[in-house]
């Protein structure tokens, strides 16, 4: 908790108990203003709950990854992206949001945080998203001046029509 020097925090393939380990980081996550990214891929719900609760307890984020893996159980779909929209809104100065490899459909919460942050780089390669997802992302779109790059490849559920909207 007492170190004021790490910027970044990766676990991606890590075996070990989800809840405890964001309940012992939330000190060093509150106390370290220097930190700004957290990438992370971890299964299933005893790790998504804990890190959403952990999020909420400080707002040093610039960038966010969140790596799933399509079609398991830790992937987030569009209740889990909701939630995980609500955790980061705190992060005002969040730049970068990975979100790849995922379950994510719709993007309305996805379209709010573009409208409410200065997001730079929104990924969501790989995901699940559909014409009426790809809709409302447009909107978002629309409403954002600082959004710099948009990675939307390999969603198959969007058509000409979802292409056309966004």
């Amino acid at each position: 908790a007492g170190n004021k020097s790490i910027t970044k925090l990766t676990f991606t393939l890590c075996d070990f108990p989800w809840g405890d380990i964001f309940e012992t980081l939330v000190p060093f996550f509150k106390n370290n203003g220097r930190f700004d990214s957290l990438k992370i891929c971890c299964p299933g719900d005893d790790c998504f709950l804990p890190l959403i609760s952990a999020l909420s307890e400080f707002n040093s984020l610039k960038e966010f990854e969140y790596s799933g893996n399509e079609g398991v159980e830790g992937a987030i779909d569009d209740d889990k992206a909701r939630a995980l929209v609500r955790a980061l809104a705190g992060h005002s100065s969040l730049g970068r949001l990975i979100l790849s490899e995922n379950n994510i459909r719709g993007c309305d919460a996805l379209a709010t945080l573009l409208h409410s942050h200065r997001l730079a780089l929104l990924d969501l390669r790989e995901n699940q998203i559909d014409n009426d997802g790809a809709v409302v992302l447009a909107a978002g779109i629309m409403g954002s001046n600082t959004l710099n790059d948009l990675i939307l490849e390999y969603n198959p559920n969007i058509t000409e029509t979802g292409w056309q909207a966004i």
